[in-house]
């Protein structure tokens, strides 16, 4: 059970765009600690940025650092 979340999502990549929000509204996703604990990250860093470059990686890796600092 996660007690933290990055989650990348680009409604412009998914056929469904309300696909983040019945995520969100599952029981199951609701159950888990980093969803009770509003400690879910959506986007720190541009979603069409993420998964390519080393800036992205670093970007990501400086937000999550700062989150997870919190």
């Amino acid at each position: 059970n996660p007690d933290y979340i990055f989650l990348q999502y680009e409604t412009t990549e998914n056929k469904n765009p309300k696909v983040l929000e019945e995520i969100e509204s599952n029981p199951i996703w609701q159950s888990m600690n980093a969803a009770k604990e509003k400690k879910v990250f959506v986007n720190v860093v541009d979603p069409m940025a993420q998964g390519g470059t080393a800036w992205s990686k670093t970007a990501f890796l400086k937000e999550a650092v700062k989150n997870l600092s919190k």
